[in-house]
């Protein structure tokens, strides 16, 4: 509750990478990833690579199976940092949860990405 004000807070402010600390430590896996996206210039385009890969990393596979969309992201993050061959396995498991779950806009759009 105090990590979701405090979130709430930095976003008003400006301090979007503060919001998402934020929205991780209080286990808000949407607000967090929203937050990542947010803006003009998603903040691992920023150069904010550590605390977003260490959240990513932290996440169990069953929260990323249940989220392509964090699968991508990881994906995205992790070939701006040059892991190549972690992106690879990420791609494929998103793909295969995309293709298994109903047919949205969104979930057009992430396989568009992948491929």
């Amino acid at each position: 509750m105090l990590h979701g004000k405090a979130s709430r807070w930095h976003e008003t402010s400006g301090l979007l990478l503060a919001a998402f600390q934020h929205a991780a430590a209080g286990g808000d896996i949407e607000r967090a990833e929203q937050l990542l996206n947010q803006g003009k210039t998603p903040l691992y385009y920023q150069g904010i690579i550590s605390p977003i890969l260490d959240w990513l990393n932290g996440l169990p596979a069953e929260v990323l199976n249940k989220r392509p969309s964090l699968l991508l992201l990881q994906a995205n993050v992790l070939t701006i940092v040059g892991q190549n061959s972690r992106v690879e396995p990420l791609l494929k498991t998103a793909e295969l949860h995309l293709q298994a779950a109903e047919t949205t806009p969104k979930n057009r759009d992430l396989l568009g990405q992948i491929a």
